[in-house]
C-alpha cells in the first residue's frame, strides 16, 4: 500500500511530472482552490461550506481565468488535441474525499465529483461545460452523469446502495466518516478509438481500506448521450479531453463535513516510484499543492504557418462558430507568423524538488 501526502492510500500511481493537489489546512490561502465563500471548520475536524449549492473547484498549477475558453469551442477539435485550456489540463484523474453526513437533515443532499470541464456557471450554450460526474445520494446510491455541454447531460441508472457498500442512509451511519474515490481515465477501445473508463472506490469503514465498486465500473465507448452535435461533436461524443478545473459540488449539503480532498493526475498501469510520506501533518503544513512560479517565452519567426507549442498553449478552433455577444474579435489574418515556445519552471513544494519543463523543438525555417 502506498499512501499519498495526506496519508490516504493511492489506487493509481501519479503520472511522472503530472498535476496533483491536496486540501490545505488553510484553504482560503490556496491560490488553486476556489470556494464561493470561506469554508467553516478546520483540518482536524473537517470543513463545511455554508452555501447551497456549493461548487468548489481546483485549478492546475498554471491556474485558470474564468471565461478563457471560447463558449462555442468545437468538441471534435478538442478530441483531436486532448485538452481544453492547457496541455496539463485535468484528464486522467483520481479524485478523493472523506465525508461525514450525520448532521445532514435533507435526504435529497448529494455529493458530486466532476472532471474534464471548465467552469459550470454559464447558460445552456456553454460548450466548455463538458464533464464526467460521480454522484452519491444520501440513501447510499451512486450514479454516473455525462455532461455534453452545460446544461445538457445524461445519467446512467443508479447503482443500488447494496452494491455501493456504504449503507442505505448516510445520515445514520454508526461509523460516520467514509471515503469515496472516482477514477476517470482514457482507454483504448479498438480501431485507434479512445473511450473513457469510470470507476468508483469506497472506504466504508474509514480505515484507509479501499474497495472497487464493480457495479459502478463503466466504460463510455459511445452510445451515451444525444446532444453532442450542438458543439460540433458526434451525437454521443466521448469526452476524451482534459479540462482546467476539477470540481466538487455539494447539493443541499451545507451540513456535509468533508476532509482529505485530493485530485491527482494518474498513470493507469504505471508503477509507484519512491514511497511518499504518510503523515497527514506534512501535507497540512505545506498545503500540498504545486504552483507554476516562472515562465520564459521564446518567439521564433517561421514564415507563413504555425506549429502548436507544448507548454502554456490555448487550443485554437480551426473552424470556429460565429461568435456571440461579448466574444472577442478573432485575430487579424495575414502578416508575419510567429510561434511562441515557453519554458516553464515549476517548484514541487512537498518534495522540495525543482523541475524544469521545457518545450524545445526544432522548427522549419526558410
Amino acid at each position: 500500500m502506498v499512501n499519498g501526502l495526506d496519508g490516504v492510500q493511492m489506487i493509481n500511481p501519479g503520472s511522472i511530472g503530472g498535476e496533483f493537489w491536496y486540501l490545505s489546512t488553510e484553504p482560503a490561502s490556496d491560490p488553486r482552490f476556489n470556494s464561493p465563500v470561506k469554508l467553516e471548520g478546520n483540518y482536524t475536524d473537517g470543513f463545511t461550506c455554508p452555501i447551497d449549492p456549493a461548487l468548489l473547484t481546483v485549478e492546475t498549477s498554471v491556474g485558470y481565468d474564468a471565461g478563457s475558453v471560447n463558449k462555442s469551442i468545437n468538441h471534435a477539435f478538442l478530441a483531436s488535441v486532448g485538452y481544453m485550456y492547457r496541455s496539463n489540463d485535468w484528464r486522467d484523474v483520481e479524485w478523493t474525499g472523506y465525508f461525514d453526513c450525520r448532521q445532514v437533515t435533507d435526504p435529497n443532499a448529494r455529493i458530486q465529483f466532476f472532471a474534464r470541464s471548465a467552469e459550470l456557471n454559464e447558460g445552456k450554450t456553454w460548450c466548455p461545460g463538458t464533464f464526467y460526474l460521480g454522484e452519491l445520494a444520501m440513501d447510499g446510491r451512486f450514479r454516473w452523469v455525462k455532461g455534453q455541454y452545460y446544461l445538457s447531460c445524461d445519467q446512467k441508472d443508479w447503482v443500488e446502495a447494496s452494491d455501493v457498500g456504504l449503507g442505505t442512509d448516510l445520515t445514520t451511519r454508526t461509523i460516520g466518516w467514509f471515503g469515496i474515490k472516482i477514477v476517470i481515465s482514457n482507454i483504448d477501445i479498438g480501431d485507434t478509438v479512445q473511450g473513457v473508463r469510470l470507476r468508483l472506490y469506497v472506504d466504508a469503514n474509514n480505515s484507509n481500506g479501499w474497495s472497487l465498486v464493480g457495479a459502478a465500473d463503466f466504460v463510455d465507448n459511445g452510445n451515451w448521450g444525444r446532444d453532442g452535435e450542438f458543439c460540433k461533436g458526434k451525437t454521443d461524443q466521448i469526452i476524451t479531453w482534459g479540462g482546467p478545473l476539477a470540481s466538487m459540488r455539494l447539493e443541499r449539503g451545507t451540513q456535509i463535513i468533508f476532509n482529505k480532498l485530493s485530485v491527482r493526475e494518474i498513470d493507469i498501469g504505471g508503477e509507484f516510484l519512491a514511497p511518499l510520506p504518510t503523515a497527514q501533518a506534512e501535507a497540512a503544513a505545506t498545503g500540498a499543492f504545486q504552483r507554476l512560479i516562472s515562465m520564459v517565452t521564446l518567439r521564433y519567426k517561421i514564415g507563413v504557418f504555425t506549429i502548436p507549442t507544448c507548454i502554456g498553449e490555448i487550443p485554437t478552433d480551426p473552424d470556429p462558430p460565429p461568435g456571440g455577444p461579448g466574444d472577442p474579435d478573432p485575430p487579424p489574418g495575414g502578416g508575419e507568423v510567429f510561434v511562441e515556445m515557453r519554458l516553464a519552471h515549476k517548484y514541487d513544494i512537498n518534495r522540495s524538488v525543482s523541475v524544469i519543463i521545457t518545450a524545445v523543438e526544432e522548427f522549419p525555417s526558410e
